[in-house]
């Protein structure tokens, strides 16, 4: 009888367990704005051969981590790579040089499937059975993961601002309530008891330090340094790298015209101001295909401003843009 209770114990507290964490990293930069999201998925082995997810402020699938036979993988929210794919498999490229299929030896290991907008939705197995599903927005901001069967391991929700202001489990339990200033700034995070459980610190604007009372999320000011591939990071003024292509995916500013000078270097987000030493002082630009960057004349997106599509430098010391930029935003093409 003893043993009979105990399984039936054991039994309810395993099927009450929900899926979904905190998120493992969050990158902020200095104004507050989050970069970035990174979900540890190594142990949830429901949605294999995921094995990690990092989400830009806005619900933007900033890359997929797979894991293929022992050798890992980055792909962005439509299925291609920017690094070398090297494992003991063979990869089949569709028409949109997006992954269609991994094989060996002729036996098909995964599929992958995309929806009408071209966003990687699911993988499947060679038999068909879908590892993890990707539910997005017609904006195309992600909404659901799931593990194939709809049992949801997050579920987010946005604010007017298309900020991200809600992090769900499986059962609508809310990990995170995410709160924002007047700025649009991170400002704090809730549990689902609308308990605080993280705040930010701002001086001048600038955000300094971050709070925790109850979270086992790291966070990161400013621009981190690290790899995407292992879910390692720093805080040394990089740029999260992807495999060993140094700044892939990220844009360098620099002191000088011709790309000369010391330079700092800042991802996909808005930027209202720049740190100290270099508010008015940038005369050349280094944007990575994918990209594109609006600069501002004056802090906050004020005062006149230019679009750029490709790497920029000031034409000569008359040129309006030299030493002018204040502010500017990284966005996706």
């Amino acid at each position: 009888m003893k043993k009979i209770l105990l399984s039936f114990i054991l039994f309810f507290i395993a099927s009450s367990v929900s899926f979904g964490a905190e998120p493992t990293t969050v990158s902020i930069d200095h104004s507050g704005k989050i970069n970035w999201l990174y979900f540890d998925l190594k142990n949830q082995t429901d949605v294999h051969p995921l094995t990690g997810l990092y989400l830009n402020g806005n619900g933007k699938v900033k890359f997929l981590r797979l894991n293929l036979m022992g050798s890992e993988l980055l792909l962005d929210q439509y299925g291609q790579t920017s690094h070398t794919i090297q494992g003991a498999y063979e990869v089949e490229w569709n028409s949109e040089n997006k992954i269609e299929r991994i094989r060996k030896d002729y036996s098909t290991l995964y599929r992958f499937e995309y929806d009408s907008k071209g966003r990687l939705e699911r993988i499947k197995d060679g038999d068909y059975n879908t590892g993890f599903r990707l539910d997005y927005s017609y904006d195309g901001q992600l909404e659901k993961l799931d593990n194939g069967d709809y049992e949801y391991i997050y579920q987010f929700g946005y604010d007017s601002n298309d900020q991200i202001d809600g992090i769900k489990n499986d059962n609508y339990d809310y990990i995170w309530r995410i709160r924002y200033n007047s700025n649009n700034s991170l400002d704090e995070i809730k549990n689902d008891d609308y308990d605080e459980i993280v705040r930010i610190s701002y001086s001048d604007g600038i955000a300094k330090s971050v709070y925790k009372t109850n979270s086992s999320t790291l966070f990161l000011i400013g621009i981190a340094n690290g790899n995407f591939l292992t879910g390692q990071f720093g805080n040394h003024n990089y740029p999260p790298v992807c495999g060993n292509n140094g700044y892939n995916g990220a844009v360098q500013f620099f002191e000088h015209s011709n790309f000369a000078g010391n330079k700092i270097v800042y991802s996909v987000a808005d930027y209202g101001s720049i740190p100290s030493g270099w508010n008015d002082e940038i005369s050349s630009i280094r944007i990575p295909t994918g990209l594109h960057v609006k600069l501002y004349e004056h802090e906050n997106f004020q005062g006149k401003s230019l679009v750029l599509h490709g790497d920029w430098t000031v034409a000569n010391t008359a040129d309006f843009w030299n030493d002018r930029i204040s502010s500017f935003k990284i966005k996706y093409e």
